[in-house]
Formats: structure tokens, sequence, C-alpha cells
């Protein structure tokens, strides 16, 4: 466990992991049916695998990379997908000593045996972790990390992971295909189609990857408020009180940041990903 109370995925500050509470759901469908409901969508589910290499580790908690590295490589080949299509991954990433380090191993493992040399040499994919925001969530973890990633693909920003400054010497970054952003990075244009991969591992040795890409295109159009006209911002609050202090704080963010935000993102984010509570108004 950190020390600090911080979780510092990959950073050559990371002591530990530190623990979370929370939970989280996602609502699965198939895309056929989805796009007839005309369901809003925020991510496809391309491939995902699965596997268990407990009676193969040196220890019950400790991980493996050849475990790690042989689901990772499957979820790839299963989907007929090309591992150098990712723009991130995110990973496990729990910042103890024992645990990053052989995370960026079975991956670069992955990409050295799926890619060709010259498409190696070229490939640059962010790495992150949501555990640096909110720590491990325990049995919602894989579920956080890809809520995270869905979001990701869906409006391409790359989330910053936390408290990194330099990287852990032990993961050789710099001899990888991985950076860790620090800040919100758009979406790499050399990616035709967004595409991110979860990971999650399980203490006794279960390994899980899954592959996700952004929804179909003509559909996230449809789904996206243009930028450029007006914009209707719905709030709603369980009690006047509350719906006053919501709309104080939007009217102060929006003032100091509408010039750097896309305010049909905003509207978008309003209307589809908020809970809608008894008190409302609209902008």
């Amino acid at each position: 466990l950190s020390p600090d109370g911080h979780c510092k995925t990959f950073s050559d500050e990371g002591q530990g992991t530190v623990n979370g509470n929370g939970a989280a759901v996602v609502l699965l469908k198939l895309l056929e049916n989805a796009l007839a409901d005309g369901d809003p969508i925020h991510a496809v589910i391309v491939e995902s695998g699965m596997n268990n290499d407990g009676d193969r580790k040196v220890s019950f908690e400790a991980p493996s990379v050849r475990g790690q590295a042989e689901v990772i490589e499957q979820v790839y080949r299963l989907a007929d997908i090309p591992f150098s299509s990712l723009g991130m991954i995110e990973a496990h990433g729990t910042a103890t000593a024992l645990g990053d380090p052989i995370e960026i191993q079975a991956l670069s493992r992955v990409a050295a045996e799926l890619l060709a040399p010259d498409e190696l040499a070229r490939f640059r994919c962010a790495i992150g972790s949501v555990k640096s925001n909110m720590g491990h969530l325990d049995a919602a973890a894989g579920i956080a990390g890809l809520i995270k990633a869905a979001l990701s693909v869906r409006f391409g920003m790359i989330p910053p992971s936390l408290h990194f400054q330099r990287p852990n010497p032990h993961l050789e970054l710099d001899k990888t295909p991985f950076w860790v952003p620090t800040q919100a990075t758009a979406w790499p244009q050399a990616q035709a189609i967004r595409r991110a991969g979860v990971s999650s591992f399980g203490i006794g040795g279960t390994n899980v990857h899954v592959l996700l890409e952004e929804p179909p295109r003509a559909l996230a159009a449809e789904q996206a408020p243009e930028s450029g006209a007006d914009q209707i911002l719905p709030l709603s609050a369980g009690s006047p009180s509350a719906l006053a202090s919501l709309i104080a704080s939007y009217s102060v963010h929006l003032e100091l940041h509408g010039g750097e935000l896309d305010l049909g993102a905003v509207a978008g984010q309003l209307q589809e990903g908020r809970a809608e509570y008894p008190c409302r108004a609209a902008f």
C-alpha cells in the first residue's frame, strides 16, 4: 500500500497502490440491436479474452509476464485487428514495484510478437491507469478502467495519469512504444479508428484484456450537437438550493473556461450523460 495515500502508476515515486471504494455499471447490448433501437453508444467492445496463470506463478500475489502477454496477444489475434491501431491502453497499473514493470514487459512482448520491426519502430501508444485518480476499486477496478477507455474513444481525448513526473526506471519506457500522458491529449490523427485496450488482472492469476473502439462515425455525428450552433444546456438537481448551486458552478466554469471548451460536447454530456432530478432548468 502507498505510504502517502497516492497511487503513482508508472512513476519513479510509486510506492504502492491505494484502496478505493466505488461501484461501476455499464449496459451491454449487441451493436445491431443498439443501432436498431437508437441507443446512445459510448463504445463498441470488439473482442475480449481471459486466462488464469495461477499455477505458473512464483506466489499467489505475483503477476506473470507470460500470462498477461498471452491473453493480450490472444485478443488481437481473435479480433484480427492490428495491435498498431491502438491509440491508448488503460492499464491495470497498481503502482506497485513488482506489478508495473511486469505489465510493461508483457505489453512490450506483445508488441514485439505482433508487429513487424518497421511497424514496431513507428508505433507509439499512450498508457495510463484510472487508479491514479481513485485508487484500486477491487472488484470494480476493471469496469472503472473500461468506462474511462469508452469515454476516451468516444470523445477522442486521452486523459492524463496523475502523480506522474518521471517514469520508474525499471520500466525502461524509453525502450518501448509506450508513453504516459501527463495532460489531456487529443487522439493521434494517424489512427483512422479510435481503439483502446483495457487490462485488468486479478490477484489470484486471472488476467482479462478487452479491445474497444469508437461508436460508428455516422452515429456519433448524429448524437453530437453541432458545435457552432446555439446549444441547450439542461441542468437538474434534487432541490432548488442544489440546483441554484449547480447553475452557479456551471456559470463560473463556463465564464472562466468557455474559450477552451467545445460547447457542443458540454451540451451532449449534459443531455446524455447526466441523471435527471426533479428540480430542472435549461439554458
